[in-house]
């Protein structure tokens, strides 16, 4: 996409032709749908948003560390380590979860609609995590905003791909949108510090700081992102016992490595092991029904497993590149804001 004065012109020739799945194989070829031209404040304002999203998801998920567990303890007197542990795993947990089954919703019903909503939602339990009266009623308002995370993270990623044609500008778009990743992970410590240690509203503050930044995306997504046009898809079904199989695999994967950290023998503790191995056999499940509907049925699957075959299987080790490199970032994050001599050194400045 070649960029002239304030213009960005969309590609020369709107026939070129994408590969695209259908329900039994990933080869069948059709025209790609071209987006419509757009200038380049517009195409800002999109990249923002969907930058701003992923900021604002990534803070939310460090906002509370284990650095201002002592803050949390003086407001909820009699808080267990336990309660402590799942106040910053219950939002990773339902934003993981979620997200193969709001990523199908967004295509069929509309990327721009489950964005807004998604936003949405992540504003209002912002908001709510800081009235929270007890430690309960905040680890199930922490639950219920990563959905919104798990909404917004699949429909922004649909929403770059479909404002921006092939062409440098989409490189631009998604280098910068990933980039929000990290950067919401180091502005989330900043802004919890900073709160915690220096504002009368101590812990509660990220949460208020987290709802406007998500009206500000909301604001900006309403304004620049084109309509949603139409679904192409010819087969609206849900695969709804796939989602159900992933999400309970997963929510139990979560608890059993969660937990595992808070009770006092561990993995030593018996309900631990077998809550983790029921988990993975619910895993094995769900990846041999999503077989099983690719290869033996019209239905469309949650996830296409045809996928990890791509450019002779490159796909699948790009992705597991991405994981090992994301799980040694956010293992050494832990760490550091956990250590001793980070602890010291960040009492001294004070």
């Amino acid at each position: 996409m070649a960029e002239v004065g304030n213009e960005l012109v969309k590609p020369s020739s709107p026939q070129e032709q994408v590969t695209r799945q259908s329900s039994h194989t990933l080869d069948e070829e059709v025209p790609e749908e071209v987006p419509p031209p757009m200038g380049l404040t517009r195409a800002l304002v999109i990249t923002m948003a969907c930058t701003l999203a992923m900021v604002n998801n990534a803070s939310a998920s460090v906002y509370i560390s284990h650095n201002y567990f002592d803050k949390l303890t003086t407001t909820f007197l009699g808080i267990s380590q336990s309660e402590l542990q799942w106040l910053v795993s219950s939002y990773a947990l339902t934003s993981g979860c979620f997200l193969l089954l709001f990523g199908r919703l967004a295509d069929l019903f509309g990327r721009k609609k489950v964005f807004l909503a998604g936003t949405l939602w992540s504003l209002a339990w912002s908001l709510g995590s800081g009235f929270a009266p007890n430690s309960i009623a905040l680890n199930v308002m922490r639950a219920l905003h990563g959905m919104g995370s798990a909404a917004t993270v699949p429909s922004a990623i649909g929403i770059l791909a479909h404002e921006f044609p092939p062409s440098r500008s989409r490189s631009i778009a998604f280098a910068t949108f990933s980039a929000g990743a990290p950067l919401g992970g180091a502005i989330g410590f900043v802004i919890g510090g900073v709160m915690t240690e220096y504002t009368s509203v101590a812990w509660r503050g990220v949460f208020y700081v987290s709802a406007g930044i998500a009206g500000l995306t909301m604001l900006a997504a309403a304004l620049a992102i084109h309509k949603d046009k139409p679904s192409t898809e010819k087969d609206w079904r849900v695969d709804w016992f796939g989602a159900t199989l992933s999400t309970i695999a997963l929510v139990l994967l979560t608890f059993s490595l969660a937990q595992s950290s808070s009770v006092k023998d561990g993995w030593r503790t018996p309900y631990i092991p077998v809550v983790f191995v029921v988990s993975v056999l619910l895993l094995g499940c769900f990846v041999g029904w999503e077989y099983y509907l690719e290869t033996r049925t019209t239905r469309p699957p949650l996830m296409r497993l045809g996928l990890w075959t791509r450019a002779n299987g490159r796909f699948a080790v790009i992705q597991l590149i991405v994981f090992f490199d994301w799980a040694c970032f956010t293992t050494w994050l832990f760490f550091v804001t956990v250590s001793k001599p980070t602890r010291n050194f960040v009492g001294h400045l004070g």
